[in-house]
This record gives structure tokens, C-alpha cells and sequence, in this order.
């Protein structure tokens, strides 16, 4: 026997069976089927609400992430932006630290105002190193951040 005869073969049996005995039968089952109301998920008020609530707080987080994304880099990281401002003004690692310390110190939002004004660095930068404690340590960081305020404030060329 070839594979073509046997398919013949085994699609005429098939096609003996009383089709509308099996059709009768799925009827049926359809019919008398009667799902239990603890088959179902939403078959309580509360089960609808926690997942409307899990759905909500998806929602929210997920707005969240998006809004924070679409803020400057400076407004999400301040002290990584005044690094960087730092460094393109020729700061050293040191002189960064520092830097950092008074903005700590005055405990500023935004870092990267004292480079905005000689005034805001007079304020924040210069009054920090006047308030050290060591005389040579002090004169050293002060002399690192008129460095680093001539270059931040000289007329552009």
C-alpha cells in the first residue's frame, strides 16, 4: 500500500462516522455547560478593583519614568551637570571635590548656580574655603576657586 491509499483510505472511515452525532454532541456540551461564579476572575467587586488598582499604579509609575526622561539632564542629575561644567572650565578631580563640599555645605538644589554670577560664587564658594579651619588649607582652596571663578567669569574673547 502507498501513503496515497492509505490517506484514502483513513479519510473515507472518517467520513462514515455520523457527523451530526458529533455535531449533536458538541451542542450539548455547549448547552449544559454552566460556569461557577468562582470560575470566573472578575466575579467579585473586589477582584475588579484590585486589578483596576494594579492597572492604575502600572499607569502612574510608568508616567513617572516618561516625565523624568523628558527632563534635562540637568534638572534630573544637578551634581553630575556640575561636575561636567567643572571640567569644562579645566577643574581638577581635586578642585571638583572641593567644589562639591561648598555646594554640599550651602546645601544647594542646584549646584551649578554659583557659575552663574561672580556673586552666587563669592556667596557659596569663596565664603565656604574663608570658613576652613586650617590657614594653608584654607589659602589653598581659595586660590583653587578664584582659579576657577576667573575662568568661569572672564569676558569672552
Amino acid at each position: 500500500m502507498t501513503l496515497t491509499t492509505l490517506l484514502n483510505l483513513t479519510a473515507s472511515l472518517l467520513a462514515q462516522r455520523a457527523y451530526p452525532e458529533r455535531t449533536l454532541r458538541i451542542q450539548e456540551a455547549f448547552r449544559s455547560y454552566h460556569a461557577d461564579p468562582k470560575d470566573s476572575a472578575f466575579s467579585s467587586v473586589g477582584n475588579l478593583l484590585l486589578i483596576l488598582g494594579i492597572i492604575l499604579a502600572v499607569l502612574v509609575v510608568a508616567a513617572r519614568i516618561v516625565r523624568q526622561n523628558n527632563q534635562p539632564v540637568a534638572a534630573r542629575k544637578p551634581r553630575r551637570f556640575f561636575s561636567y561644567m567643572l571640567k569644562q572650565l579645566g577643574a581638577t578631580y581635586t578642585d571638583r571635590l572641593l567644589m562639591h563640599q561648598a555646594a554640599h555645605h550651602a546645601q544647594l538644589a542646584q549646584p551649578a548656580m554659583m557659575l552663574l554670577s561672580p556673586e552666587l560664587f563669592q556667596r557659596y564658594a569663596l565664603n565656604w574655603a574663608d570658613q576652613l579651619r586650617l590657614r594653608f588649607f584654607r589659602q589653598r582652596v581659595r586660590a583653587r576657586f578664584e582659579t576657577i571663578a576667573a575662568r568661569a567669569f572672564a569676558p569672552a574673547p
